[in-house]
């Protein structure tokens, strides 16, 4: 199978299946809403109790405000990665997620639209969509699994040899420092995100009275966190290295002791880590990750190792390498 096949498929299954199954569940919710009364049941309990009232547009709304960003933001992601490497097991699973969203939201909350049409009375209407929805998204996404092109496997990446340790005396001091920060575009595409889902938060509830309005805040709290993980300091010292978060929280610390080397790789952050900022790559590594191209790997004792995206990392893997290479000499 060529790779323009690949490409089609994976825009099909990623953006296209997923933006027409909105499309259609937007005309079906919008058609029903308007043959119902203006208060409907909006919200259900644990139990599948309506314990919410409001519009009957609140459906589609919803469905157009999850929906269409998510179908946007991971089909183009998942698009633009199969046509930059490899289909990787991360890419199918990216490719996925628009879906399997789309159909569950469709099918939970259409079918509660219906059957509110059906009712005599909203007291009584309960949400077994639900389990249904799940069931019919999760058939669709396994059969969209296996029209994906097989998955790649991913190599670690093109480390190559360690760079040759620096020469460092007994007493003397040298260290490393850099910033590194992700692209403007991709911090933008997250505070947009971030926007979205207040909103809908926010939007929910005021459905239900706007008592608790200050829950909206809440996702936002969350992106502010999120954000700060995308710019970062990394700093090479006597003590080992050092990633300080733009506000402090989190801190990563790999002492020197721990580390038996470091080198330079290139990473790839879609194929490799599904996304960008803290990420855990399906190798095994730790990363983090603010792009594609260079970057530092810091290889524990353990086995297990750290990586950083970031400029000039033949000078701090050097460095690494001689800090190391004079604390081991300097050991009994």
């Amino acid at each position: 199978m060529n790779h323009a096949t690949h490409g089609i498929r994976i825009l099909l299954v990623a953006l296209v299946v997923p933006l027409l199954v909105t499309l259609a569940a937007l005309a079906v919710t919008f058609s029903v809403a308007s043959t119902l009364p203006s208060s409907v049941a909006v919200h259900w309990n644990a139990a599948g109790v309506p314990d919410g009232f409001g519009s009957p547009y609140s459906f589609p709304i919803l469905i157009a405000v999850i929906c269409l960003p998510l179908d946007a933001i991971f089909g183009s992601i998942a698009v633009l990665a199969s046509h930059r490497g490899p289909v990787t097991v991360m890419t199918k699973i990216l490719a996925l997620v628009g879906l399997f969203v789309s159909v569950l939201l469709a099918v939970t909350l259409g079918g509660a639209l219906i059957r509110e049409q059906a009712a005599t009375s909203q007291v009584h209407v309960s949400l077994v969509s639900l389990p249904i929805g799940i069931g019919v998204a999760a058939v669709l996404s396994v059969g969209a699994w296996l029209l994906l092109p097989k998955a790649v496997k991913v190599p670690r990446g093109d480390g190559g040899t360690p760079p040759a340790p620096v020469a460092l005396g007994a007493q003397e001091r040298a260290s490393w420092i850099r910033s590194a920060t992700a692209p403007a575009g991709l911090t933008w595409g997250v505070v947009g995100f971030m926007i979205v889902i207040a909103g809908i938060v926010l939007f929910s509830v005021l459905q239900r009275g706007g008592g608790t309005w200050w829950i909206s805040f809440i996702p936002v709290v969350i992106f502010l966190l999120v954000l700060s993980t995308f710019a970062w300091t990394i700093r090479v010292d006597v003590r080992g290295v050092r990633m300080r978060s733009a506000l402090g929280v989190p801190t990563i610390t790999v002492p020197i002791a721990t580390i038996e080397s470091a080198q330079v790789i290139e990473v790839q952050a879609l194929a490799q880590y599904g996304g960008f900022g803290m990420r855990w790559g399906l190798n095994g590594r730790f990363g983090v990750i603010l792009r594609s191209g260079e970057a530092l790997e810091v290889l524990r004792r353990n086995g297990r190792s750290v990586v950083v995206t970031v400029d000039d990392a033949a000078s701090a893997a050097a460095l690494i390498n001689g800090l190391v290479k004079r604390e081991t000499a300097a050991l009994p």
